[in-house]
């Protein structure tokens, strides 16, 4: 019905494809998918999490993701295929810092 990734960069990850089967939008899949993305990545030590995307800016900024200029992302974020050229120079991009670096503790017990 769906599916979601992302590439870890350092301490940074990067969203991938986010995908929800045309049948099945509008049911709550793809939020689902994107709290996994963001457990997954707080869970492998990911401090911050940015996306690029041309079709779900206004949803990531609903779900509190902030949008940013694609100049201002991290260097280190660089030798992704989707910054290369995958993702087209209009996409927008976004940033999320994760609770893991809000909570330095609790990476601690891990």
């Amino acid at each position: 019905m769906g599916a979601v990734g992302f590439e870890r960069h350092g301490n940074l990850g990067l969203l991938r494809s986010l995908v929800v089967d045309t049948g099945h939008r509008g049911a709550g899949i793809g939020k689902r998918l994107l709290v996994r993305a963001v457990r997954s990545m707080e869970s492998a030590g990911v401090a911050d999490a940015y996306a690029l995307t041309t079709t779900i800016a206004l949803w990531l900024a609903k779900e509190g993701w902030q949008e940013l200029p694609q100049k201002q992302l991290p260097q280190a974020l660089s030798a992704s295929a989707e910054l290369q050229g995958a993702c087209p120079d209009t996409a927008q991009a976004f940033h999320r810092r994760l609770s893991l670096a809000q909570h330095p503790a609790q990476a601690a017990r891990g």
